[in-house]
């Protein structure tokens, strides 16, 4: 919503929509984004109440391969921004390619939500194409309950 910049718009917009109960998603690319959202909700141009984020692994890497440890500074950026505004946010995190699972696992690990399927990924951890996503969903909770 932002790629042309801060408009007088945006206030009005996030805040209309704050309050006909409208959640939001702030889909996040990197810490920069963070840091964008922390500073928007300094200045009271997004609302604090009931953030939700999704952090995306992966997306401008080469071959869009995600890495766990690529959560790691979205979660340093994280606790940053719910400190210095002071607020919990409700997050999840997605991630492209092979390691899609293993990634998962470290935000649900975390105390994150995923989004996982098709959109990012087909492939299980072990290269197997999935099925569906429900078998991709299956994969996962497999995973996190080994």
């Amino acid at each position: 919503m932002l790629s042309d910049g801060e408009t007088p718009d945006i206030a009005c917009f996030y805040h209309e929509q704050w309050e006909a109960g409208v959640g939001i998603q702030h889909i996040l690319y990197d810490t920069n984004d963070v840091d964008m959202l922390q500073d928007l909700c300094k200045r009271g141009v997004v609302p604090k109440d009931d953030l939700k984020l999704l952090f995306v692994l992966g997306r401008y890497t080469v071959g869009q391969v995600s890495k766990p440890d690529e959560l790691k500074p979205f979660l340093d950026a994280l606790m940053d921004l719910e400190q210095s505004c002071d607020l919990m946010t409700d997050w999840a995190c997605c991630a492209f390619g092979q390691a899609e699972t293993d990634c998962l696992v470290s935000a649900i690990k975390a105390g994150g939500k995923a989004r996982i399927g098709f959109e990012n990924n087909l492939l299980h951890s072990d290269g197997t194409l999935a099925r569906d996503n429900a078998d991709r969903v299956s994969n996962l909770v497999a995973t996190l309950n080994a």
